[in-house]
This record gives structure tokens, sequence and C-alpha cells, in this order.
């Protein structure tokens, strides 16, 4: 295993799930047929993500965050995250009612009206910030059930983005030095973990290599990788074979067995298995329903 501070891709754990960056403010919306496991990943763009129904658990920077029925959880630039929707609400959804929106605005945007936006973080104290907030995504949610997608209901809804922007710089920016220096540590030594297995996930990897590559103790790199992940290493590894695994049935042709092997799971039959557990089919009938 090489030594960790030679060059990492960063886009290898950057692109895991926002491939679109053309744009410097996009919208998401969140349906069941979207609603799945994300695994820990980080990102330069500021992320808010709102639920509007069931319950989304979040892992962000260390703290576990869980949103209930109503409301939004705030990522900060290059923060680690994940999140899994943890239970639905009451009431049977249609595969495509808006549950949730997301909101990604670029670190280059940012930057450009806030000059100082790599000294400051966003964090909401006031329920009357939280509110004002959330109101505005209740209005793009309208704005979004109107009908036919069409120029107008996006120029709205970017409207909408930069109030909460505004919200946000005027109410509840602060200083970077107010995080806790270890903290800021932390985050930054996960991020190189992360990187290191999303570049080499294909690879055998194990707990223990890890654990000395980046000297931890191996008790110590066990509970440090749960709390900023939400997940252990191996849930997490699995996760994202699979989520690779996904991505090659749906784009390539590759036979099950060439995909078992091309993202790092020992078999085919230890694949299918875990595949089935995740997705609840198999590659194969995933790959007819979803072609």
């Amino acid at each position: 295993m090489e030594n960790v501070t030679d060059k990492i891709d960063e886009a290898a754990i950057c692109e895991i799930v926002y491939r679109e960056r053309n744009r410097p403010i996009q919208i998401w919306r969140q349906t069941l047929q979207t609603s799945r496991p994300y695994p820990s990943h980080w990102h330069e763009e500021l992320e808010i993500n709102a639920v509007f129904w069931g319950g989304v658990e979040y892992c962000v920077g260390g703290r576990q965050i869980e949103v209930t029925g109503e409301g939004f959880c705030l990522v900060n630039s290059r923060e680690v995250h994940s999140a899994k929707r943890v239970y639905g609400g009451e009431g049977v959804r249609k595969k495509d009612e808006i549950l949730g929106l997301t909101i990604l605005v670029s670190h280059e945007f940012m930057e450009s009206l806030l000059p100082d936006y790599r000294h400051i973080f966003f964090r909401i104290d006031r329920e009357e910030d939280r509110k004002d907030i959330f109101d505005r995504f209740l209005q793009m949610r309208e704005i979004c059930m109107e009908g036919p997608k069409e120029l107008s209901q996006e120029f709205r809804n970017v409207g909408l983005v930069c109030e909460i922007l505004s919200i946000l710089c005027a109410r509840c920016s602060h200083p970077l030095e107010d995080i806790d220096i270890n903290h800021q540590k932390n985050d930054e030594r996960i991020r190189i973990i992360l990187e290191y297995i999303h570049t080499h996930s294909d690879e055998p990897l194990q707990q223990q290599k890890l654990a000395d590559n980046f000297y931890f103790s191996r008790g110590y790199f066990a509970s440090f990788f749960k709390k900023y992940t939400g997940k252990t290493f191996k849930q997490y590894l699995v996760d994202l074979r699979l989520q690779n695994a996904e991505k090659m049935l749906l784009e390539t042709r590759q036979s099950i067995s060439q995909i078992a092997q091309d993202t790092g799971f020992s078999d085919e039959r230890r694949f299918i298995e875990n595949f089935k557990q995740q997705y609840g089919v198999t590659p194969g009938a995933y790959r007819r329903q979803q072609g």
C-alpha cells in the first residue's frame, strides 16, 4: 500500500453523487425513486437538504443529525457527510412525489459574493432563522409541483435559493476559527482516508492495514471511522462497491461476474447476495428493470 502522502485524485470522492457542475446553483428533487443511502463523501459545494416527509438520518462532520417530518440539514463546503432514509411518514407516496429538495451552491459562486468565504462557516442556532429558511423550501416545493418544468419556475426557485443564502450570510455566518482546531484536523484526516478508499475500492482493503497506514490503532481507527461516516469500515466499503456496481450495471453491458470482479467483490455469489440485500433484487433483475 503506497504512502498516504502520494497524490490522490480528489474527484474520485467528490463525484460520488454530484456530476453536473455547469451551474452555480443546482436544485434536485428527492422522490421514492431517488431515495437511497449515500455513502460518506465531500465536495466544495454548499449543500442544504430539505425533508418534507418521513425521516432522514445524516452524518455531518461526525455529528448525527436526524431530520423527521419537516426540516432540513445544512452541509458546509468540504464537510464529510452521508444520508439515509430511516423511515417513511404516514400514508403511501407516489414514486414521483417530491419528498425533499437538495440545493447545491458552487464554491466559486459563494466566493464571488463573499471574498472571505473560505474563512467562514454557516451554523443555524436560532429557530426563527430555521423557520425562515424552511419556508423558502416550502415555496420551492409548490413551484416544482405546478406542472411541466418551465424556465420561469427555475428562475423563481433560484430567487428563493438566493433568499436562503441571504439569510445564512446575514444571520448564520461564523468565523472558521470558532471551530475547534482538533475538529478541523479530524475533518481533513477523514477526507484523506475516504479519498484513499474511493481510489482503491476495487482492491483488497483491510481495516488493519488502513489503520497502520494512517497511524491509528485498530480500535481507534474503527471508532473514528464510524463516528465520521456513520458506518463501520466493512459496511462503508460494501456500500461503496455496490454503488459502483449499480453504475456499471446501468452504463455498461459487462457480465455480472466481471462487474463483481471490477468493483472489488471476492466472488460473484457474494456480490449478488449483497446487492439483493441492498436493492431487493439480483443485479441481473435490476439491470432488466432499469433498462
